[in-house]
């Protein structure tokens, strides 16, 4: 432990090694549902969901040891909802690339943000974009991860007249859903801290005992199916 501490500098920080530890836990069991939805999506792209699965989650194990052991930075890196949802159905879907012809803009697009950031014009332009602009990108890509959510879960589906309806609120995924967004606006509007969390908890502990599931929502079964961790 002490070894731990003086690596990354927790006392030296007003911190201890018990409260990095409780939040690292908090941190992995929020975001891992990235596990189960960006494969989800990246399977609508046409990738194979099995290597996806296992992409992501290395990913995300490799990105935060390198910030932790190279920046010294206490942060989960794991890919994001945004850029996995404007991926599979934008790119691949609206404009109709290919999954292998996405995923190669997608190195290039790397190694020119890459470049910008080296060259310090990346921190330039960001600083350029006016506050409400960076505030309307962050409230559009929530209302665009929110309608996904929402179409998976299958309380939003397609409508020819209104382009989206409400779908069967009577399935299992469409009440477990709302029961956890319920939940989470309750708890954070009584200043619990850790409000999503419980909410996580909860609608997960809820699909294990009645859907026979290890998480809520259409997209988990195939892959645990691939994994053989259920059957067929």
């Amino acid at each position: 432990m002490n070894a731990i501490d003086r690596f990354f500098k927790i006392t030296e920080r007003s911190f201890t090694v018990k409260t990095e530890f409780l939040g690292a836990v908090s941190a992995y069991l929020a975001i891992c549902y990235l596990f189960i939805v960006v494969p989800g999506m990246l399977k609508d792209a046409g990738m194979p969901l099995a290597d996806v699965t296992v992409a992501v989650i290395w990913t995300s194990i490799l990105g935060t040891l390198m910030i932790a052991f190279i920046v010294n930075y206490p942060i989960v890196v794991a890919p994001g909802l945004g850029i996995s949802a404007y991926f599979a159905y934008y790119v691949c879907g609206f404009l109709g690339l290919s999954w292998q012809a996405a995923c190669a803009a997608v190195i290039v697009s790397g190694l020119v943000f890459f470049l910008l950031t080296v060259a310090r014009i990346r921190q330039s332009i960001i600083k350029a974009i006016p506050l409400d602009l960076k505030l309307a990108i962050v409230a559009g890509i929530g209302a665009f991860i929110a309608i996904i959510g929402l179409k998976n879960a299958g309380i939003v589906v397609a409508n020819p007249a209104t382009l989206i309806g409400l779908g069967d609120l009577t399935k299992p995924e469409a009440y477990l859903t709302i029961l956890g967004i319920l939940t989470a606006a309750v708890l954070s509007a009584k200043g619990v801290r850790l409000a999503m969390l419980i909410a996580i908890l909860l609608v997960a502990a809820l699909g294990v005992i009645y859907l026979r599931r290890y998480t809520v929502g259409r997209l988990a079964r195939p892959i645990l199916q691939q994994l053989q961790i259920l059957p067929d």
